[in-house]
Parts: structure tokens; C-alpha cells; sequence
């Protein structure tokens, strides 16, 4: 049954992919973010947060600090290079 599913899915998702168009973004529009908005968001991760990428919560909570300055730097280069 499980190979089945899956062989719908991928019969489905290939009938209806869309390939994605990229968006020019304007540089006015473009919206920096500061390291005292990257640290109150990682700072008020709740005990509940589930985190996709394995990364436990506590150890966000724990290093906030530490990942301000890489999470700052990360997200803004994203939005510069508008992969965002």
C-alpha cells in the first residue's frame, strides 16, 4: 500500500508542478532585519516549538546570543540576494 501512495503522489506532483517564476524585488522594498529583533525572536522560542530541522529548543534558548550575529547575518543576506 505505501509504494502505491507514493506512486500517486508522484503521478500527481508530476501533472501539477509548476515551475517556480523568480520575482524581481525591489531594492526599496527590501527590509533588513537588526540583531535586537533576531535575538527577541530567538529569545521567546516557546518550551512547545517544534523544530523541523532537529534543533532542540532549548539549545536556541540557551545560545541565543551566540546565533543572533549568524541568524542576522544569514537572513539578510538572503534578502539581498533575493533568495528569500
Amino acid at each position: 500500500m505505501h509504494e502505491d501512495f507514493v506512486q500517486d503522489l508522484n503521478e500527481y506532483f508530476d501533472d501539477h508542478y509548476v515551475q517556480p517564476v523568480a520575482v524581481e524585488i525591489k531594492e526599496d522594498t527590501i527590509r533588513q532585519t537588526s540583531s535586537s529583533q533576531v535575538f527577541n525572536a530567538l529569545s521567546k522560542i516557546k518550551k512547545t516549538a517544534t523544530a523541523s530541522d532537529g534543533f532542540l529548543f532549548r539549545a536556541w534558548k540557551e545560545k541565543t546570543a551566540i546565533l543572533t550575529p549568524a541568524i542576522e547575518t544569514i537572513w539578510n543576506l538572503s534578502l539581498s540576494t533575493n533568495l528569500a
